[in-house]
């Protein structure tokens, strides 16, 4: 059995962090991604969450539209001290994902809390031994992944002093239909690796991330936007402002329901 000590982790196991997803909704408008951070906090959210992606690097070959779509929807690093203090000032976590050595950088010389890692770098094993060399926990998201990708993923973290590392389940697919969701991985990988797991959803509504938090997740990622009518890939299956403080209402419910494993009989019954 699992003893508590093998927990080694940023986030206590009986509560359940919460991640507003920003992805590309804020517009390549800072107005509007402060907008965003302050509507995380205003609905619960523990952290906000964008993406330090370059079309150039992803992309080398400068052609197609992954390339055009990613070049279009780029978060200006010059945002990033700007929105790091807002952040800071009203109490919520702020989070970016890196997908090269520069981000990396820059995310640690502002002394973020963690790192939030995206599924596509799981397999890269470049850029997992730089950040592996910041010594701060990471979120690691295993959308495409196999269970022997995630198993050297984790290797090289920990074989380099990096290990508070929390496993979150994850597809990516945009959305993912429910049927392909298959929440019972997400606890099962927990077991495998001896971690603290999450979710990193994608599908539709807020069912999903209820029935993970019952199933004892640490973490839950999922996108916001305040308006899914916008133009742009991550609006239109992200939750708009009340249906991301209601989804954060239920998460908490449900933590608080899940009580103890002693039955009680209690006075007024």
């Amino acid at each position: 059995m699992k003893s508590e000590e093998t927990f080694l982790t940023f986030f206590d196991k009986n509560k359940t962090y919460v991640i507003a997803e920003a992805g590309s909704n804020f517009n390549q408008n800072l107005s509007t991604a402060m907008k965003l951070i302050e509507t995380a906090k205003d609905c619960g959210a523990d952290a906000i969450k964008f993406q330090l992606f370059k079309a150039e690097i992803l992309y080398p070959e400068k052609t197609g539209i992954a390339f055009q779509t990613t070049k279009k929807n780029e978060f200006p690093r010059i945002w990033l001290e700007e929105l790091l203090k807002l952040a800071n000032n009203i109490e919520i976590d702020f989070l970016a994902t890196p997908f090269d050595n520069e981000a990396v950088d820059i995310l640690s010389d502002l002394d973020i809390k963690l790192f939030k890692w995206g599924s596509s770098e799981t397999t890269n094993k470049k850029l997992l031994f730089h950040v592996a060399s910041k010594k701060k926990p990471i979120l690691l998201s295993t959308g495409m992944c196999s269970v022997s990708d995630i198993a050297e993923a984790v290797e090289i973290l920990e074989e380099n002093q990096c290990k508070d590392i929390t496993i979150l389940h994850c597809h990516s697919l945009y959305p993912t239909k429910f049927k392909d969701v298959n929440l019972n991985v997400m606890k099962n990988l927990g077991s495998i690796f001896d971690k603290n797991y999450g979710l990193s959803d994608h599908s539709l509504g807020i069912s999903v991330p209820i029935a993970a938090t019952a199933l004892g997740a640490v973490v839950i990622e999922k996108h916001m936007t305040l308006d899914k009518n916008e133009d742009g890939p991550d609006h239109f299956y992200s939750l708009e402002p009340k249906e991301f403080k209601f989804m954060v209402k239920n998460i908490k419910n449900v933590r608080s329901s899940m009580g103890s494993k002693v039955k009680t009989i209690f006075e007024d019954e």
